[in-house]
């Protein structure tokens, strides 16, 4: 497998090499090597193997000699949060439209140099990963994906494509250029996997016009089925978003929300980019700041809380066709969900009746949904209706045996 990660948090990858592990095959993961990571590390059911393109030499020479003489910078003062604005609250627009994208013409030059260095270091795998003979090769999206292509053509054995996005409309290729060029690079490797596969169904019907595949897989990002705790009601019920601290996740209208209703309390538990934005935002202290879990302990640590919060912005198309790992991590943990109404997430509400829609841009929407879910009287039947859901089939054991087979399959 390849994966344009350090291979630290990467859940689908993970759970993927470890089955295939557990089922007798042996797994190797190439992803890349940052600072203060060990180059190999065993895990459960596979080895993680983290390259850069640098040649062994070169590596030598910046790591045991330019690192010892190179002076240490002095640690940073932590610049102290920036004044944020409370987004604005504006009449509910359900189901949320599909987005419209507004490009810029050109790329910028550090992204094409970007572009360069995954070609790089695709090729650096590609050539260490050779001398293994795999039987099998399998790219973790578009990034990885020369990778995969050239060792199975060297090898002549079997490439699994997986996708865990619509590549180009993530928010991050916000240019004409950029979306043409991984458009192209999709299409030129694309018809070189023997299989592909994906995140969920609207995903794979994409896929599959675009590029005029017969068959695309769709294996969603479920949890294990695992116990949960036994839990005691809370004083009032709580409404819970686990996941990164980024843009584009709604969390500064749920933060809004908090200050409009007196019936629900809202938790955030997390880490990432935008931390202090969000706590300068929550100037009447109205959210419960959770201590983030590492990933195996999520479902468990979610279940202290009563609804999982799902408030995407459907910036883009990646985002309002997605499955957000977390609707199972709630599922699985045995919780009503509030969510975006965009097509996935509105699915899966509405099979299970476990919870209610709003619209991601009104915090009033936010705060008239988790009401509603406590006014209904159906709280506790919700949270039983959702962790239902997951014993019967929204659990990884249930979605990985096609995957299995499939493997099984070309390897055949």
């Amino acid at each position: 497998m390849f994966v344009f990660n350090d291979g630290n948090h990467d859940q689908r990858v993970h759970k993927q090499a470890q089955a295939l592990g557990r089922a007798g095959h042996e797994v190797r993961v190439y992803c890349f090597l940052t600072g203060g990571q060990k180059p190999r590390e065993k895990r459960d059911g596979y080895l993680l193997l983290r390259e850069d393109q640098r040649s062994h030499s070169a590596r030598f020479f910046d790591d045991q000699i330019m690192g010892r003489i190179r002076p240490k910078k002095k640690s940073e003062t932590a610049a102290s949060p920036s004044k944020v604005e409370a987004p604005a609250d504006h009449p509910p627009q359900r189901p949320c439209p599909k987005p419209e994208r507004v490009l810029q013409e050109k790329a910028r030059p550090h992204e094409k140099d970007h572009w360069k260095y995954i070609e790089r270091i695709n090729r650096v795998w590609a050539e260490r990963a050779e001398s293994w003979q795999p039987e099998l090769v399998q790219a973790h999206d578009l990034d990885a994906l020369r990778a995969a292509t050239i060792l199975g053509a060297k090898l002549d054995v079997p490439v699994i494509y997986d996708t865990h996005e619509l590549w180009s409309e993530q928010p991050f290729i916000d240019s004409a250029e950029a979306v043409d060029y991984w458009n192209g690079l999709e299409r030129e490797l694309i018809g070189q996997a023997d299989a592909v596969m994906t995140i969920n169904e609207p995903l794979a019907e994409i896929l599959k016009q675009r590029y005029d595949l017969e068959e695309v897989m769709a294996l969603h990002n479920c949890q294990t089925v695992q116990s949960i705790p036994p839990r005691s009601a809370n004083e009032s019920p709580i409404a819970l978003y686990q996941g990164a601290y980024v843009p584009h996740r709604g969390l500064e209208q749920v933060i809004a929300a908090a200050a409009l209703t007196d019936k629900v309390r809202i938790a955030l538990r997390g880490f990432g980019s935008s931390e202090s934005e969000l706590r300068a935002l929550d100037e009447k202290k109205r959210i419960l700041w959770w201590d983030p879990v590492p990933g195996p302990q999520v479902v468990q640590a979610a279940s202290q809380a009563d609804i999982g919060l799902i408030p995407f912005l459907p910036t883009c198309l990646n985002h309002y066709y997605s499955t957000p790992n977390k609707l199972f991590e709630y599922m699985s943990a045995g919780l009503a969900i509030a969510g975006s109404d965009i097509p996935e997430v509105a699915r899966f509400v509405s099979e299970h009746r476990m919870g209610e829609l709003f619209d991601p841009y009104s915090p009033s929407d936010m705060a008239r949904a988790l009401e509603s879910i406590v006014d209904s009287g159906q709280l506790e039947e919700m949270k039983s209706r959702a962790r239902a859901g997951t014993e019967s089939l929204w659990n990884w054991e249930a979605q990985i045996a096609p995957y299995l087979d499939m493997v099984q399959t070309l390897l055949e």
